[in-house]
């Protein structure tokens, strides 16, 4: 089921004009959402993704895709506000869930009820948590399935960074428990799954936007194009502005660089799992019972939409997960959504603003030639003018 959401013809044109389409990129969004920093330009296709899997997982009738699409196209194309939009994809899963079920209405009580359960079966007692990975792990997840020990990244190296940053009086740069034991993290979200597919490896990710709070001096995109060029940028206005000194720059673009490479990130496509809420024992709600005494007073959408909202995103599981109890999915990949990965001056300049990290001075030389064939124009014009 999964893996076909993609292959639809429907789904691809709504996918890149959702991508590169400006009216689809100016929307009041949190700069947040579960505590993960949002890009508007890309928030709408993070949302329409999230809107595909619930669909599969509450619907599941391909027949109503393109009638379904069109009407999440038209809600992302018109509507501005976050909560807005998170809303009126519940009524339109409310809407086609009534259908699948061949309810005359959403209203009465009892299909109130009735909805309300199939909500919860599908989505809670018999759905998915999700988790995300770089696609250099693929095939070593296909075979053997999640690891832990694949995520035992090398945090002597991360502290070392760390402790260079430290020197500045800047702490936790890759948002991680470095000290922690390994683990596999998961969500319940598939918003999230799909922003941590595009955004994994997450450490890296964290390590290049930690200081985009003045987000006006950043390419706030660049790790999301895996962009090396905008992300070493980035880095660099912020080693400036805290003033590091240029052996510890270096330091730091060759940590960088070395990950970067290591794991593949240039030829990364965006990889998420699906496994059943149940295998780890959490398909309940523990206040469920308390949801189904709200609706007697509100509209069904408000009650689905606590239902459906996010409450595990940073679920630990320190077990291993066999092959044969996940459902991998492949995201469309940068080239296939037509987004472009390197800003213009960036093609020209691969390594920008690195006359400032070259502690051996090899720019400086270039520089000082300049200076010298300007002092030799001028000191012939002068000669010039003396005759």
């Amino acid at each position: 089921m999964f893996e076909k959401i993609f292959e639809s013809d429907d789904v691809k044109k709504t996918l890149k004009e959702i991508s590169n389409r400006l009216r689809y990129q100016d929307k009041d969004i949190p700069i947040s959402i579960s505590e993960e920093k949002m890009d508007v330009r890309y928030y709408s296709l993070l949302m329409f993704l999230d809107s595909l899997f619930k669909f599969y997982i509450i619907v599941g009738e391909d027949s109503y895709l393109p009638m379904y699409l069109e009407q999440i196209d038209k809600l992302l194309r018109k509507v501005e506000n976050h909560n807005d939009i998170k809303i009126g994809m519940n009524k339109l899963l409310i809407t086609f869930s009534k259908m699948k079920l061949k309810l005359s209405n959403s209203t009465s009580c009892e299909n109130k009820k009735i909805l309300f359960h199939h909500f919860y079966e599908s989505y809670i007692v018999n759905g998915y948590l999700f988790h995300s990975f770089p696609s250099k792990f693929l095939n070593e997840v296909k075979t053997n399935g999640l690891s832990i020990s694949n995520y035992f990244y090398e945090t002597e190296r991360l502290k070392e960074i760390e402790d260079i940053f430290h020197k500045y009086k800047e702490e936790n740069v890759f948002q991680k428990e470095l000290d922690s034991s390994p683990y596999l993290s998961m969500t319940d979200s598939p918003f999230l799954g799909v922003y941590y597919a595009y955004y994994s490896p997450q450490f890296l990710n964290d390590f290049t936007t930690y200081f985009l709070e003045d987000s006006k001096n950043y390419d706030t995109s660049a790790f999301f194009r895996k962009d090396l060029a905008s992300c070493k940028n980035n880095i660099n206005t912020f080693m400036d502005k805290i003033h590091m000194s240029k052996k510890d720059k270096n330091k730091v673009f060759r940590f960088l660089e070395e990950e970067w490479n290591t794991l593949e990130i240039e030829n990364k496509k965006p990889v998420m799992c699906l496994v059943k809420r149940s295998l780890l024992s959490k398909n309940f709600l523990p206040d469920i019972n308390e949801l189904e005494e709200e609706l007697k007073d509100n509209e069904l959408y408000l009650v689905i939409t606590k239902l459906l909202d996010t409450r595990m995103n940073n679920f630990k599981v320190e077990d291993n997960i066999l092959s044969s109890a996940l459902k991998i999915v492949e995201l469309p990949s940068l080239e296939e959504l037509e987004i472009i990965r390197k800003k213009e001056d960036n093609q020209n300049n691969p390594n920008p603003r690195s006359e400032f990290i070259n502690q051996y001075g090899n720019t400086t030389i270039i520089a000082l030639l300049g200076v010298l064939f300007i002092t030799l124009g001028l000191t012939i014009m002068t000669i010039l003018i003396g005759r």
